[in-house]
């Protein structure tokens, strides 16, 4: 009898063990946001293409690999031009922004964001981001810059939920982490950021397919609750101010062979926000949402861009395709 009792606590014990495991699988289960990271692959190739629209030259630009070209207009298409505004052997080009107020060209690369003023066609700064990290998978969206109506920069990256601001003054740099109101140990960056007009800022996570309405003086980022999840966004533009905490966004969500846009837009009052699943666009090949002029454009390659050793692009048609309104 006796010697039967270390086994009977023996298996008592493995029994509690093996319940509390179960118990934490459970919860941890429930604790993850819609989606993961295994279940949105994105093509490499159908990466975004950094692309902006410079008005008062009328001109595309577009980075690939490690430049920024100027392309010849903005009607059908237009073809890379010797402008060359930006070059590097050894860097790659994310993302780009132009503020057309202050005539400059705002350019994320991997761990710096260079500043150049478009008018001189001069670099007017470069920019380090501490503590800036970026991983280039396929399982994730690049990182992202915005710029707001004063002229500051906020850039992401991919693997934390951090946004560094840049002074448009002095160009010195904020590393901020952002307080998250839910999914809190989710340990992800934002992949996609948009500014309203009147300043509120929206970021969008990639793998799981959550927004976010951050308080840029805090630092606090306000889950928006979603009819669907908007996994895969990589682009984010917006048309309209943010009314008493209603919005219409556009995201550009990248799959494994093609972009779709689709509008999401929150009522006034509304507790959940409205993705509608009929996108606005489709596009298999590269491409890039902006915005211009109150309107909506798909920038899309007509043809390949090749790259060679040298990094040097070679020259491919672009052509800007408007797919919204506001009216």
């Amino acid at each position: 009898m006796f010697n039967a009792m270390p086994a009977k606590v023996l298996v008592i014990r493995w029994a509690i063990i093996l319940g509390i495991a179960v118990t934490n699988c459970v919860a941890q289960a429930l604790a993850q946001p819609v989606g993961s990271f295994s279940d949105h692959l994105l093509n490499r190739a159908a990466a975004p293409t950094p692309a902006a629209f410079h008005v008062r030259t009328n001109r595309l630009l577009v980075g690939v690999g490690g430049e920024v070209r100027k392309t010849m207009g903005s009607g059908a298409a237009g073809t890379p031009d010797a402008d060359l505004v930006y070059g590097s052997r050894r860097n790659t080009v994310l993302r780009i922004r132009v503020d057309a107020q202050r005539e400059r060209l705002w350019i994320l690369d991997i761990g710096a964001v260079h500043v150049f003023d478009l008018a001189k066609n001069r670099r007017i700064r470069s920019v380090t981001l501490p503590n800036w990290v970026y991983a280039g998978h396929n399982t994730n969206c690049l990182p992202d810059l915005q710029l707001d109506s004063h002229g500051a920069a906020f850039v992401s990256d991919n693997l934390q939920p951090k946004l560094w601001r840049i002074d448009p003054e002095n160009f010195s740099v904020h590393e901020r982490s952002v307080t998250l109101d839910a999914y809190r140990t989710l340990d992800v960056g934002f992949s996609a950021l948009t500014i309203t007009r009147n300043g509120a800022l929206y970021a969008a996570m990639a793998a799981p397919g959550l927004l976010w309405r951050i308080d840029t003086d805090l630092f606090r980022a306000e889950n928006i609750p979603l009819s669907v999840p908007i996994q895969g966004a990589c682009a984010m533009e917006t048309l309209d101010v943010a009314k008493s905490r209603g919005f219409t966004l556009f995201v550009m969500s990248a799959g494994r062979s093609s972009f779709d846009v689709k509008r999401v837009t929150m009522a006034p009052g509304a507790s959940v926000a409205f993705v509608d699943i009929a996108a606005l666009a489709s596009v298999a090949a590269p491409a890039s949402l902006l915005e211009a002029a109150g309107t909506l454009y798909l920038a899309r390659p007509e043809a390949a861009l090749p790259v060679s050793r040298e990094r040097r692009a070679k020259a491919s048609s672009f052509a800007l395709r408007p797919i919204y309104r506001l009216d």
